[in-house]
């Protein structure tokens, strides 16, 4: 069976970009980055160098428009999650975001239409959610009386 190449775009590529999506999409066989969009030119000229895009953007948009791309990963502030999700979905991507998805419930709403009319569907992504530590720490909070105080 032959395995299908996903072209995934990047929009957004800070510090957890970065150091963790980047390089586990360029390290994986059936993954293939075709592009990255972020506001900083020079960050762009980083990655065009260690992660082999097919093109870099500062404007988002020039993903959304191309179809060549399948999925768009988000990986930009939290307030701008939302509006991006929207709008990629509404482009006929799929879309991978980081957490959270939305800051308010309107915002919640418009993001749950948008991927009821879409072609593609939405992950949003929660790092550590599962890790040993974080089940653990849940675990045993459970099993104290509230409020908790937590200093991390």
């Amino acid at each position: 069976m032959k395995k299908q190449l996903v072209n995934v775009g990047f929009i957004g590529a800070g510090l957890f970009i970065t150091a963790h999506h980047l390089p586990t999409a360029y390290e994986t066989e059936f993954i293939h980055i075709r592009a990255i969009a972020d506001l900083n030119p020079d960050l762009l000229a980083a990655h065009a160098e260690r992660f082999s895009p097919d093109y870099i953007a500062t404007n988002y948009q020039q993903l959304l428009s191309d179809p060549e791309i399948d999925l768009i990963v988000i990986g930009t502030r939290q307030d701008t999650h939302a509006k991006l999700i929207v709008e990629a979905l509404d482009a006929g991507k799929w879309v991978w975001c980081e957490k959270p998805m939305c800051d308010t419930p309107e915002e919640e709403a418009a993001v749950i239409a948008a991927e009821k009319r879409a072609k593609g569907r939405l992950a949003i992504g929660f790092n550590r959610r599962f890790a040993p530590a974080v089940t653990k720490s849940l675990e045993i909070l459970q099993k104290l009386p509230r409020p908790w105080i937590i200093n991390y």
